[in-house]
């Protein structure tokens, strides 16, 4: 039977889903985006989450999750979309991807839906409810009114002269992807994240778990944002010892000046913990980014070629900033 649950769900429930997930296809919990927290409910004055499920005696056969932000659902998000194993070639993920997109697309406001995959036959079930592969990436994007995601970006993109900076958080798990795909015009990385522009990745609902881990590492991310929560650019740190610091960060290009302000935030913010060393590390030829942690003081101090996951390995200079 088919069904629709509306995030928190019970505990019974969460472990029956985690069973289904790490039995069909998902290696571990790390690779789960959509962390037992979420379905408890941590998030649910922030983001709604919609699981769709076919069950049968209290079993779930077949799943797909549905988030989208509760006071601004431009954007929406799809994982988690699993079937058993032994049952699948039924239609069950077509259905239920359905379902999802259209329940979200008879939201007022709601304009895009996200999700990434590298499995060609779950491509290809996406592809026939409207998904289409964004250039450069993995991830799949749905709109009911825009035809492709350049021309979404180009209407969701707003120029925006009255531009906040907070500290990261959940209001921006979706803004993320669209933030990062976006971008991909201009050279970027991010170095305590792992984010590499070059990379065609699926990372799409995981991205956020990417930012929100920086705590592990006393590290923290802060977005450059408008009123709608659209991102315009990120900073983060991280320290390994409590006093040497590493700041990086991403920004749509058109954004300098708010840029440097968003990196100069994140300098400040260091800063208070007395730290006995800040440096930057920095994509050789990444000019735009040097630029900015230039005019902040940083200098030269070595390079080294460092290797992302994929195996692709860059040059980087480390930039060291002069600590008055």
């Amino acid at each position: 039977m088919q069904y629709k649950h509306i995030i928190p769900i019970s505990d019974q429930k969460i472990e029956n889903l985690y069973t289904l997930w790490l039995n069909n296809g998902f290696e571990n919990e790390e690779k789960i985006d959509i962390k037992k927290a979420l379905l408890k409910g941590s998030e649910k004055d922030i983001n709604q989450i919609h699981l769709y499920s076919i069950e049968h005696e209290g079993e779930i056969l077949s799943s797909v999750i549905l988030i989208f932000q509760i006071d601004n659902p431009y954007i929406s998000g799809l994982g988690e979309v699993c079937t058993k194993i032994d049952i699948r070639g039924n239609n069950y993920a077509y259905k239920l991807c359905k379902l999802a997109r259209d329940d979200f697309f008879s939201i007022d406001n709601s304009q895009g839906n996200f999700l990434g995959t590298v499995n060609p036959n779950a491509a290809r079930i996406y592809k026939r409810l409207g998904w289409e592969k964004i250039k450069n990436s993995e991830v799949m994007f749905n709109s009911n009114f825009f035809s492709s995601f350049e021309n979404f970006v180009e209407n969701y993109y707003i120029k925006s002269d009255d531009l906040k900076i907070s500290i990261g958080g959940p209001r921006f798990r979706l803004s993320l992807i669209p933030f990062l795909l976006s971008n991909k015009q201009f050279l970027y990385s991010d170095i305590n994240v792992g984010i590499f522009g070059e990379i065609k990745s699926a990372a799409c609902l995981s991205l956020y778990e990417q930012y929100n881990s920086l705590s592990r590492n006393n590290g923290n991310w802060l977005c450059m944002h408008n009123l709608f929560n659209q991102i315009y650019g990120i900073s983060t740190y991280i320290t390994q010892d409590k006093k040497k610091y590493r700041i990086d960060g991403i920004s749509n290009h058109l954004y300098k000046n708010d840029f440097y302000e968003l990196i100069n935030r994140t300098y400040n913010l260091v800063l208070k913990n007395d730290p006995s060393e800040v440096y930057a590390d920095i994509l050789t030829e990444d000019e735009f980014k040097i630029e900015i942690f230039s005019e902040l003081g940083f200098v030269l101090s070595n390079n080294y070629y460092y290797k992302f996951e994929d195996k692709i390995e860059k040059l980087f200079n480390r930039m060291v900033a002069k600590i008055k």
